[in-house]
């Protein structure tokens, strides 16, 4: 092997290993993008979806201290008072993320959160049944579309491989108010007779106000995008930037939704069969 050959494999094999080093350095630094952008926006998140999850099936709590009674509610008085939120709910999911394509996320899930908080806690003080029917349709219009309009928020910041495991907080946040919701309940409910009300009352005005107080905390704290997240330094904003044209292309295009790709998913048989899933899921969390 000739003088000039040598070298030029030492040079080969110099270049590897740069490349090499430079691709460990690129992942570890993505790996840790990835950990601040969990560090800084699921807690919040999770919060909005555990509060929402707990606002909409608090009824079944109020009902052991005394909401039948006070409102004079049969038994199927009741059931229809539980499932009418699910009627709103149902239609206007989609029509709640194409809000959210107007506004900027930021705002409109603050405006959601400060939304079903207050109908949550104004639920405390009905008198009759159709107030109580009233508040939860209009819990099921506010409450529709922050679901997916947090599964949209997510795909601004994380990678598809990413989402998946993002997501799964949202029903671990569910899982958690279904938790905790009972024994919440329970104490709460020893406030029976303070300052004259019921412990239902205070069960739904309580539970209620906490999604205000995150709506407050959303409108300050998540930002609309990659580029406008204070959190993020010059270069993190860069490196979104370059995941998310990785991940979506770098064309206009490529980057907007319309009806072609709703037409899409109603074609696509993961699309229901994930529904199908889905619904044995959500049987179980409520």
């Amino acid at each position: 092997m000739t003088d000039g050959s040598s070298r030029e494999v030492v040079e080969n094999g110099s270049d590897g290993w740069a490349a090499r080093e430079e691709q460990e350095q690129e992942q570890a630094d993505e790996k840790k993008l990835v950990r601040k952008l969990d560090l800084y926006l699921i807690p919040l998140i999770m919060m909005l979806y555990l509060f929402s999850f707990l606002d909409r099936v608090n009824i079944g709590n109020a009902r052991l201290y005394g909401l039948e009674q006070d409102l004079h509610l049969s038994s199927s008085q009741f059931q229809v008072a539980v499932s009418i939120f699910f009627v709103p709910y149902l239609l206007f999911e989609v029509p709640s993320n194409l809000v959210l394509k107007l506004f900027t996320p930021r705002r409109w899930l603050a405006v959601l959160a400060l939304s079903w908080g207050l109908v949550a806690t104004l639920s405390g003080l009905v008198t009759s049944y159709a107030g109580l029917l009233a508040c939860r349709l209009v819990l099921g219009v506010v409450e529709a579309g922050l679901f997916p309009g947090l599964t949209v928020y997510l795909t601004l910041f994380y990678t598809k491989h990413e989402l998946a495991r993002r997501v799964g907080y949202l029903f671990v946040s569910a899982a958690v108010a279904g938790a905790v919701g009972g024994l919440l309940a329970y104490g709460v409910g020893h406030l029976d007779g303070v300052r004259g009300m019921s412990g239902w009352r205070w069960i739904l005005i309580i539970e209620g106000m906490p999604s205000v107080v995150l709506g407050a905390a959303t409108w300050v704290w998540l930002p609309n995008e990659a580029a406008t997240a204070r959190f993020l330094s010059g270069a993190e904003r860069k490196r979104m930037e370059t995941r998310q044209e990785r991940e979506y292309g770098n064309t206009k295009s490529a980057r907007e939704f319309g009806f072609r790709d709703m037409r899409a998913a109603f074609k696509d048989w993961r699309v229901w069969a994930f529904c199908v899933a889905q619904f044995g899921v959500d049987t179980m969390l409520y």
